[in-house]
């Protein structure tokens, strides 16, 4: 049992040492784009160095289409970077949580 423990724990460092907090989609958003196309864009990591760029319009997915090209070579740069490829989709951006509103009588 204590050698599954061993195995099990060196695995877990493993993973550790290799994610960086710096090439996580929140950091990347914050380093490559504004603060007027942050709250237009939601990035997601997918499997085999795929980034997600969800957008919440068309006219945003044209836009940031336009930029593919900067930014993933912008990625690719970085380095421990995982990004290889770049792709763009309309979807759902959350909406951030409203601060306390007034009640009207």
């Amino acid at each position: 049992m204590d050698s599954i423990k061993v195995a099990l724990e060196a695995v877990m460092k493993g993973l550790k040492a290799g994610t960086s907090d710096e090439n996580s989609p929140e950091n990347i958003t914050l380093k490559f784009f504004s603060a007027k196309e942050r709250k237009h864009v939601k990035l997601r990591l997918a499997a085999k160095g795929v980034l997600w760029v969800i957008v919440d319009s068309p006219a945003w997915s044209y836009y940031f289409n336009l930029r593919k090209a900067a930014l993933l070579a912008k990625l690719k740069a970085m380095p421990g970077s995982l990004v290889r490829e770049l792709r763009l989709t309309v979807g759902e951006i959350e909406e951030p949580a409203l601060k306390s509103c007034k009640k009207r009588d």
